[in-house]
């Protein structure tokens, strides 16, 4: 787990003052009356902000770099997505509520928090329960791949430790803590919702990646980048242009922390802009009304090409550290 801690002990110190004045910053944009103007520096505070501090980590231990920049990326798209939503509105999020959403939650519609203090809202419990239970079995899959870690070296082995921890991963971080945070949020008034839907469900890759899986990503390019786009681009510019901003967001939370596989998340995404805009254009066709046709065309496109997405220097230099494989 060393990979996770900093070189130096004044790196949390240095990391500290990048978010708070990233966050302090952005907070008097979104004060801004100029909408548009707010729009522009929104997304300047994006590059120079998340430049300054991917250079700084460029030096720093694979884990940490990670754990420094996907927080810092997620403040700044915070930013990008209050401004945009807010454009044209004389009336902005408030302070507190937009500090409320700025840090303690991982979607990504700001308007939900206008109603923060109204009164608890149905389901919370439910999904605090069902969010600890998928933490239990999280947890358990990861002791399980350490387990299988610890029989051998094998190729097979490998594949098996790896997936294991991945899911275990996904169930803590996916299915768990984001959906307790939905459920402790709806006591406070807030309608938060389950961010990952029952992915296995889809049967569409238009519906697994716009309903389903990691729907605050969902919300995140639509606000910021497919809607200014599509009126004056058209719907399939403005796709791909939203699959390929994602594909370099996860190349600065994957591809940078690992330090290898630069341009393959990058060329995963295209590849799920491509099969969608494909799959808009053969969706008629009678074959896939079969549910087992278009699950396998779905998680086709979205298992084979995986290696595109997780590099084999990420799965060896962030996941296997986690389970305590070198």
């Amino acid at each position: 787990m060393e990979t996770f801690l900093p070189n130096l002990e004044q790196s949390y110190k240095i990391v500290f003052f990048f978010f708070i004045s990233v966050l302090i910053i952005g907070t008097f944009i979104t004060r801004l009356k100029n909408g548009s103007f707010s729009v522009f520096l929104s997304w300047l505070l994006f590059f120079l902000g998340g430049g300054a501090t991917l250079y700084f980590v460029l030096f720093e231990r694979n884990g940490f770099r990670m754990l420094v920049l996907i927080p810092m990326l997620l403040l700044c798209m915070k930013v990008i997505v209050t401004c945009t939503t807010y454009k044209d509105q004389t009336k902005k999020l408030a302070l507190h509520k937009w500090l409320v959403f700025a840090l303690g939650w991982f979607g990504m519609r700001p308007k939900l928090f206008e109603t923060l203090g109204k009164g608890s809202l149905s389901e919370a419990l439910k999904l605090i329960f069902d969010g600890f239970l998928r933490v239990v079995i999280g947890f358990s899959l990861l002791l399980l791949s350490r387990f299988v870690a610890n029989l051998g070296n094998s190729e097979h082995l490998k594949f098996l430790y790896t997936v294991l921890t991945f899911a275990g991963l996904s169930f803590i971080l996916h299915f768990g803590i984001l959906t307790i945070s939905a459920g402790v949020w709806r006591c406070f008034g807030i309608n938060t919702q389950k961010l990952f839907k029952e992915p296995l469900k889809s049967r569409s890759l238009a519906e697994f990646w716009s309903k389903r899986w990691n729907i605050a990503f969902s919300e995140m390019t639509s606000i910021a980048v497919y809607r200014p786009l599509v009126v004056n681009l058209g719907r399939k510019c403005a796709l791909v242009t939203s699959f390929l901003f994602s594909g370099f967001l996860h190349e600065l939370a994957i591809t940078v922390p690992a330090g290898a596989g630069f341009g393959l998340p990058t060329i995963y995404f295209l590849l799920q802009a491509i099969a969608i805009i494909i799959e808009g254009e053969i969706k008629r066709l009678s074959i896939f009304k079969n549910q087992f046709i278009a699950k396998l065309w779905v998680f086709s496109w979205l298992i084979l090409p995986i290696q595109l997405l997780f590099p084999p220097e990420f799965i060896r230099v962030i996941i296997w550290p986690i389970i305590g494989v070198h």
